[in-house]
């Protein structure tokens, strides 16, 4: 509106007859992002007498004292023309997704090309695997197979070559966040024998920065409440082992890896064991562990990764290798 109004076309005559009023800018953007819309231009007056630009002077004068007294009504508000509709790929952006397209399935563990070699050894060989959230996999294979190897260095305790993603984070980039995606239980938990459960859960609870109800809850996840002040030297193997899951469970990771954590169990310790596992799969965990007994294949893992010579040498499902008529089954037994 101020463009096509008589004070605009009175400072175009008065610029035009006396160039010395033209205001010079005091601050130019050579390189603006935007780009001004072209509203035609006022065609500039012939120049002029001085009695005509001092009249000319006299009426811009005029018309900046008027421009200045007069007021916009309150609540007059023009919308700009931009923001009356928007654009389409604004729409098209946030449209909502179709209901027939596939769901994403973002894998929690994915290893790409995962090579470890101690000298001319390689003991792991472009290992590739990816494990959904929820799923159950087990490691399979003959000692010296690679798989202490290959979850070691998803761990951080080796750097091998290749690619390791935990929860969305690289391992080589963002190793503290994939350690705190991840709970780890050995085959013996390393405590000194005069150590308290309680007093271990402690120290582990602030190693990991968490508050010290999770060890209440820890603790009452593997049923261990009753032994929390007992010393570890008391314990019996399977107990040794249960507050080896609490304290994995301490942060409440997404992921649980195991490795042969049953090996120095008793028949009665190993199936209480694998129960609590099973809770924990049931609420969402997802676990990869290695084992040598078929009867815990079945009874947790969804799949089995064959590993010989530290390549993944076939993928099957547990039903598959569980009854023992499958090729993978009857390979490992050979």
């Amino acid at each position: 509106m101020f463009l096509f109004s008589p004070a605009q076309q009175a400072i175009e005559l008065a610029s035009s007859a006396l160039p010395t009023f033209k205001p010079r800018p005091k601050l130019a953007d050579t390189a603006p992002l935007m780009r001004a819309r072209e509203w035609g231009s006022v065609e500039a007056a012939p120049p002029t007498s001085w009695p005509l630009g001092a009249f000319a002077g006299i009426l811009v004068a005029g018309s900046l004292v008027t421009l200045g007294t007069a007021r916009r009504p309150r609540g007059s508000v023009v919308p700009p023309a931009a923001a009356s509709a928007p654009s389409r790929a604004v729409v098209s952006e946030f449209a909502p997704a179709r209901a027939d397209a596939a769901p994403v399935h973002v894998p929690l563990l994915a290893i790409d090309g995962l090579t470890k070699r101690f000298g001319s050894f390689v003991a792991v060989d472009a290992l590739a695997v990816e494990i959904l959230p929820g799923e159950a996999v087990a490691l399979w294979g003959r000692n010296g197979a690679g798989k202490t190897t290959a979850i070691k260095c998803v761990l951080g305790l080796l750097r091998g070559s290749g690619r390791i993603v935990v929860a969305g984070h690289d391992a080589s980039r963002e190793g503290k966040l994939v350690r705190a995606s991840i709970g780890y239980v050995p085959q013996e938990l390393a405590l000194p024998s005069d150590s308290k459960v309680m007093d271990a859960l402690s120290f582990f609870a602030r190693l990991k920065k968490v508050a010290s109800d999770a060890m209440v809850r820890a603790l009452a996840e593997v049923e261990m409440e009753e032994h929390a002040g007992k010393r570890i030297g008391e314990l019996s193997g399977g107990m040794k082992q249960r507050v080896a899951l609490a304290v994995a469970l301490l942060s409440d990771p997404p992921l649980l890896i195991l490795d042969e954590m049953t090996s120095n169990l008793d028949a009665a310790a190993r199936a209480g064991f694998i129960e609590l596992l099973g809770r924990q799969k049931g609420r969402g965990k997802t676990l990869l562990f290695t084992t040598h007994r078929p009867d815990e294949v079945k009874a947790l893992a969804d799949r089995v990764l064959l590993l010989e010579k530290g390549k993944l040498v076939r993928t099957c499902a547990a039903s598959e290798f569980a009854d023992f008529s499958g090729p993978v089954a009857l390979r490992v037994i050979e």
